[in-house]
């Protein structure tokens, strides 16, 4: 359910998806609390990212060899 585990926390970690469902079903109000007061902003930022580099990642992926090597190295350059 996570993508990372910290062996040395003592704190459990759930996934974003998981954390959202609970926040979404009300049952936990101090979790409705942290998220309206934006302690989750930083990990929706992180998946937005994520989406991002994933979107730019399948849509090159179907490019022939020719337009990969214009992509080589330009960085953000190539988006549409």
């Amino acid at each position: 359910m996570t993508k990372y585990q910290d062996p040395n926390s003592d704190i459990p970690q759930y996934s974003l998806e998981y954390l959202r469902s609970l926040r979404a079903s009300g049952e936990n109000e101090e979790l409705v609390r942290l998220f309206n007061a934006g302690h989750f902003v930083e990990a929706e930022a992180e998946e937005a990212q994520r989406k991002v580099e994933n979107r730019r990642y399948y849509r090159r992926k179907a490019a022939g060899p020719n337009e990969m090597k214009k992509w080589q190295g330009d960085g953000d350059s190539a988006s549409s």
